[in-house]
């Protein structure tokens, strides 16, 4: 029996979730209705299933950034006990000279490399550019591993020949970046670094692009990982800023080969002309977007520095806890932007439409970014003491920082469920003119706000390029059917439980910590019980947050039944998937056309699978499903299929889960005859 306290904090919430639904516009049910309604589970949707599969590599495109957060701490801590103030922000301004360097580098060449080979550009965290209405120019099917390689090859050329210039030019650049003409041979080992983590960005993004998250996320640790045990070793013997870029080189240099050797079936080592030219021409619409994006993280290092090498590192310590506030946003990025290359990418399209997608993402990333937001106002004052005591002021910059780096996720949020002529036109310029704004009102609030200055800057910008792309669509002839009230809902929510953590944690001081958690925890509560989350959704985003947990895929698990196959059909099965023939052998040992022996396999696979009734393009479907290419090569043969409209996404989808499933099926599954 439940106590009278609890009835009325029971009656109290729900009094105000009808409240909330009201507001809404929603219909109010009664008790009896709402139970009803949570014993049905909704139907599966193209969309729920997206969801489910976005979810599961995020788990693990999560767990690479929870890595990466703890290495990066790790590193805080640890510099910060051996180097002052003063030496740590010395330290980043070789940093971002370093990051300076890689730019430069990889401006004429990384964006054109991936749309190239790929299909569509863009960094780790960008949108793809497939969906745009400009049309996507890429290497020939076949070639795409030499493409590859020639990309690889000529960044290398690239790097070395920027650190023998760096080398040329030391005495004159050190003046520029410290001003100290003792530091010249510390800005040879930031070219040095620089050139390899060009590289490394190059490899290490290819099986992101392949949707094989796990590699990715092994070799995006991998740098983070190796500048660690380079630099902390040379730090502890001799505390100084020189050893900290020579430990940053000598791990970048050791990531960048470990993720040539763990790609190196995704290229050839080639070096041809016309892949160059035809990367050059590709990346150079986006040379003023990196740039932009560049500057808007990182000049305001070096504007910073002009007034206070001090204030930079209580800067970077800040911003450094801040990026926890974007890592969420960046495995959702990550895994979501490759799937929607997948078939199943493609029936989420048709389900619901490119705006109304995205009108459905954009909720739901307001309200993770408001949770996000009350975790890092609440709690900032615990992230930080990962410093010593010394960088304890550096506390009040975190929650700023913090909404920035989800300011900077909105702008790609928008872009994705926005859909309007030359959008990438227009992102394009309004991200260059947003670099142009940060850095006048870097200069205009640093002298007198600091840090702070640089904070409000970062959010101002990404606030202005978010609604100047917000106008465009929404006065177009497809604006996004955004859900304001929800939205609305979801942010007064946080702002309350916000509002009551911060006054009973100084109300009650002693209990403090354990009241700011009851009001980050609320916080979700209150979106279910509020009806700002519906419960159909409910269900939905459980079987997507369980997908996120780290483990097998689904599709992983191997388990599948072939007693009672068709003979036929199961010997196909067995010559194509378990002992992996190519299709051109299989058609000459039965001796059909190996597009009869496509349609075969794809009629096995509906048997197996229970998929569907055989339909028109199956020969096709099997191709693609078979192809012997490499990743991007497939990709490029399914965006033919989709484009000649003779397909069905989920029905393909649905294919090629079967044919994952049998690919890690046991040796004792085929053994039914």
């Amino acid at each position: 029996m439940r106590r009278p306290f609890f009835q009325w904090v029971e009656g109290q919430l729900r009094r105000f979730g009808e409240w909330i639904r009201r507001m809404l516009g929603r219909q109010v049910a009664d008790r009896g209705d709402r139970r009803r309604r949570r014993k049905r589970k909704p139907p599966p949707t193209a969309m729920s299933t997206y969801g489910t599969r976005v979810g599961h590599h995020a788990g693990i495109y999560g767990v690479g950034n929870v890595g990466q957060i703890l290495v990066a701490l790790v590193s805080v801590a640890v510099l910060t006990r051996f180097l002052p103030p003063a030496e740590f922000g010395k330290y980043h301004i070789f940093v971002a000279f370093a990051s300076l360097l890689t730019l430069l580098y990889s401006l004429p060449t990384q964006r054109g490399i991936m749309r190239w080979v790929f299909g569509s550009g863009g960094d780790d965290d960008e949108d793809d550019d497939e969906d745009d209405d400009e049309s996507s120019v890429e290497a020939p099917e076949g070639e795409k591993r030499l493409a590859l390689g020639t990309g690889i090859a000529f960044m290398a050329l690239l790097g070395a020949a920027g650190s023998v210039v760096v080398w040329l030019l030391a005495p004159v650049l050190v003046s520029l970046v410290s001003g100290d003409g003792s530091d010249a041979r510390i800005v040879v080992y930031a070219a040095i670094a620089a050139a390899f983590l060009t590289l490394w960005q190059v490899a290490a993004a290819v099986p992101r692009r392949e949707r094989r998250p796990k590699a990715f996320v092994f070799l995006h640790l991998s740098r983070p990982v190796f500048v660690l045990l380079g630099t902390v070793p040379l730090v502890v013997l001799e505390p100084s800023v020189e050893n900290a870029v020579l430990g940053m080189a000598l791990g970048s240099a050791v990531a960048a080969i470990v993720s040539l050797l763990l790609t190196r079936h995704s290229f050839r080592p080639a070096f041809r002309l016309r892949d160059v030219k035809s990367i050059f021409r590709l990346a150079a619409p986006f040379i003023p977007l990196n740039a932009s994006y560049w500057v808007i993280g990182h000049a305001g290092v070096f504007i910073l520095g002009a007034h206070s090498v001090s204030a930079v590192g209580f800067y970077r310590v800040a911003s450094s806890v801040a990026t926890l506030a974007y890592h969420p946003v960046s495995a959702f990025l990550r895994a979501s932007g490759p799937l929607r290359k997948d078939p199943i990418g493609g029936a989420v399209k048709a389900e619901r439409g490119k705006v109304g997608a995205g009108a459905l993402v954009a909720t739901y990333f307001a309200h993770a970014a408001a949770g996000i937001l009350l975790a890092f106002a609440l709690g900032a004052e615990v992230l930080v003491r990962i410093a010593p005591p010394a960088y304890e002021s550096a506390a009040p910059l975190v929650p700023l920082l913090g909404l920035g780096a989800v300011m900077q996720g909105g702008v790609r949020i928008v872009r994705r469920s926005t859909n309007f002529k030359k959008k990438r036109r227009f992102y394009i310029q309004s991200i260059t003119l947003g670099g142009v704004f940060f850095v006048g009102l870097g200069f205009a609030l640093v002298p007198s706000l600091g840090a702070y200055g640089l904070g409000i800057a970062l959010i101002l910008t990404f606030l202005a390029v978010q609604v100047a792309m917000l106008v465009r669509a929404q006065r177009g002839p497809t604006p996004t059917p955004y859900d304001l009230p929800r939205i609305a809902a979801g942010l007064g929510i946080a702002a309350g439980c916000y509002a009551a953590g911060r006054l009973g944690a100084d109300l009650l001081e002693p209990a403090a910590l354990v009241i700011e958690l009851a009001a980050i925890v609320a916080y979700p509560v209150l979106l279910v019980v509020t009806g700002v989350v519906s419960s159909d959704h409910v269900h939905r985003l459980r079987r997507i947050g369980a997908a996120a947990i780290p483990g097998r895929s689904p599709a992983a698990n191997g388990r599948v039944d072939l007693s009672g196959m068709d003979d036929a059909h199961h010997a196909v099965l067995e010559l194509l998937v378990r002992h992996r023939q190519p299709v051109v052998d299989v058609a000459v040992l039965i001796g059909t056309p190996k597009e009869a022996v496509a349609r075969h396999f794809v009629a096995a696979l509906r048997e197996v699978g229970g998929v569907g009734a055989p339909r028109e393009g199956d020969a096709r479907i099997g191709a693609y499903l078979l192809g012997a290419g490499s990743i991007a090569d497939r990709d490029a043969i399914w965006r033919k299929l989709l484009s000649d409209d003779i397909v069905d996404p989920m029905d393909t989808d649905a294919l090629k889960l079967t044919l994952e499933r049998l690919r890690r099926a046991p040796a004792t599954a085929w053994e039914t005859r």
